[in-house]
């Protein structure tokens, strides 16, 4: 599931800044326990559903994670 892979990688890169000193700038992820249940437990189904229900939401989504992954 690549959108659910990207969002993954997503959030590593942020544990990861987060760990070296950078800072949330999301008021809403900015508790870290917050951020880990949200992108790892609460996306994957809206990311089902967009798979199975609405294949341009799916690949608008993949291509948003794959450009924020990016930058």
């Amino acid at each position: 599931m690549t959108p659910y892979t990207l969002n993954l990688l997503d959030l590593a890169c942020t544990l990861h800044a987060l760990s070296n000193g950078g800072v949330e700038l999301n008021p809403l992820m900015a508790c870290v326990p917050v951020q880990i249940v949200y992108k790892t437990v609460l996306l994957l189904p809206a990311f089902l559903f967009l798979r199975k229900h609405c294949r341009t939401g799916y690949w608008f989504v993949t291509a948003l994670f794959a450009a924020v992954d990016l930058y």
